[in-house]
């Protein structure tokens, strides 16, 4: 029977597949809309929450628990920091480090999202 755990476990690999869709759309317009790059962000983001919540077999609800279940292990804490570098550009589109950082930091993330997915 599967679970509600199993179930996250396909839903990121998923969602991580659409967030590279959107990622793939920004590199490849001419104009690089920022908007693919924020609706690629904050799939990854959603990944990322997912990924946290079937480690440690916990749902979560807010910002603060994601925060919380990250800081449980050092690596995770630091992805979470690289993540939140981004957030306020996902959500309010304020973009405080240059955009090609952030693309840099989003492939960075991804990267190490696959592995970890991959790992599970």
């Amino acid at each position: 029977m599967v679970n509600e755990f199993d179930i996250l476990k396909i839903n990121m690999k998923d969602m991580l597949k659409h967030s590279k869709k959107e990622f793939s759309k920004y590199q490849n317009e001419k104009e690089h809309d920022p908007v693919y790059l924020q609706q690629a962000g904050e799939k990854l983001f959603n990944v990322f929450c997912r990924y946290l919540e079937y480690k440690y077999h916990v749902m979560t609800s807010t910002h603060t628990e994601i925060r919380e279940l990250a800081m449980k292990d050092s690596r995770n804490f630091e992805l979470m920091i690289k993540l939140d570098a981004l957030h306020n550009y996902f959500y309010h589109g304020e973009l405080k480090l240059p955009q090609k950082g952030a693309e840099r930091i989003y492939i960075e993330i991804v990267k190490s999202l696959e592995n970890r997915i991959n790992n599970l």
